[in-house]
């Protein structure tokens, strides 16, 4: 139990010391701010500095760790300077020193806070110093901080002067940031209301459709159209392209036809022609041969005929002769050789006379010999080929 009251005792003995050497650094030192803004204009979120000027009254010099400014109404800090602290070290920091009944200025950059008391900022200031005592080294107490919460410090801020100081939600108007109320359609851009390029797709052109409150193109095929904002499936007839995502008469060229709303080139072949945006097949006659997809006369020699489309050799009877690409009857001959067989007719019907003139005689001349036999035998004589001239001499 004594203890426990040795440990209270212990404490409280801390705490009155730590307020005496406080209160021995309030006495010492003494201090004056003074603030400087761009164009002397305190604008909220913009750069500012406060001199700090510190007097030191006491009998030995101060070394201060840091100095902090701080808003008076919420506590939160404005402006900070703050150095290393290493105690029981020959090299303890680099910290701000002030020689006894010298002084000496501190300078604090930072961003102004928005105001808190209307148009003003109401701060004050606190500093940590060092404790260089033995007394209070067994304590581990190295430093000391004293806030002069009841030295309120004060410095006009405006909310802004400009657009720039508001978000882009607002415009400046008497220093203070008004808040933008835009109309349907619209948006803020650099502290105004601005129209959206759309809002529907009744204000965008035909061809193009309300995206994001943007109009954006429509990337309709070649075989669309645009209707209402919207891509459309065209229905040309077969003779019709699709160009500019509209039917377009096709004029093809003769040697071009008509597929899938395009013209293709023919292909023809040899034998056929290019009539009326197609392949016609060639009906040439004899005398004719396919050159160039057309008929060409056949160039024949005299002793040649035209056959199926090319030049072949006559071949004529003997009784005729070609004549202008054809055999043609020769009627000299004709007539010399129908004298000749008429010659012939005649001489061959007067040998036929004559045989049958000879076949007569002798079956005359039979009769007479064979009468002759019973009465003598003559004998016999060899056949001969000369028997007929001997039978005849015997008749005469």
């Amino acid at each position: 139990m004594n203890g426990i009251n040795f440990k209270r005792y212990a404490w409280f003995l801390i705490i009155i010391a730590v307020f005496i050497l406080n209160a021995g650094f309030v006495k010492a030192i003494e201090y004056s701010i003074d603030y400087r803004c761009e164009e002397n204009q305190c604008v909220k979120d913009k750069i500012a500095e406060w001199d700090i000027l510190i007097t030191n009254y006491g009998e030995k010099k101060i070394e201060i760790i840091s100095i902090e400014l701080r808003d008076s109404v919420n506590n939160s800090l404005i402006a900070l300077f703050n150095t290393t602290y290493i105690p029981l070290s020959d090299d303890r920091g680099d910290l701000f020193v002030i020689q006894y009944n010298q002084q000496k200025t501190k300078t604090i950059k930072a961003k102004l806070p928005k105001a808190n008391n209307n148009s003003n900022l109401v701060y004050y200031a606190c500093f940590t110093n060092t404790v260089d005592a033995p007394e209070h080294e067994k304590d581990d107490i190295y430093s000391l901080r004293h806030c002069y919460d009841e030295k309120n410090e004060v410095m006009p801020v405006l909310e802004c002067v400009s657009n720039s100081s508001c978000s882009y939600t607002e415009y400046c108007r008497n220093n203070k940031c008004i808040k933008l109320k835009c109309e349907d359609c619209q948006y803020t851009s650099n502290h105004k209301c601005v129209d959206y390029e759309c809002c529907e797709n009744s204000t965008c052109k035909i061809d193009e459709k309300c995206i994001d409150n943007g109009c954006v193109n429509l990337n309709c095929s070649e075989d669309e159209y645009f209707f209402n904002h919207s891509c459309r499936l065209l229905n040309c007839s077969h003779n019709e392209a699709f160009i500019n995502n509209s039917c377009k008469p096709l004029n093809c060229s003769d040697d071009k036809f008509v597929l899938n709303h395009s013209c293709v080139k023919l292909n023809c072949i040899g034998d056929e022609f290019i009539f009326n945006h197609s392949c016609v097949l060639l009906n040439c006659s004899n005398d004719e041969f396919i050159f160039n997809r057309s008929c060409v006369n056949l160039d024949c020699m005299f002793n040649e005929t035209a056959i199926n489309h090319s030049c072949k050799s006559l071949n004529c009877y003997l009784f005729q002769k070609k004549v202008n690409h054809q055999c043609v009857n020769d009627k000299q001959l004709i007539f010399k050789l129908s004298i000749e067989l008429v010659v012939i007719l005649v001489i061959i019907t007067l040998l036929i006379m004559d045989v049958r003139r000879y076949e007569l005689k002798v079956k005359e001349v039979k009769p007479k010999v064979e009468e002759k036999k019973p009465e003598e035998e003559p004998m016999k004589k060899p056949k001969s080929k000369d028997g007929k001239k001997e039978i005849q001499k015997e008749e005469k």
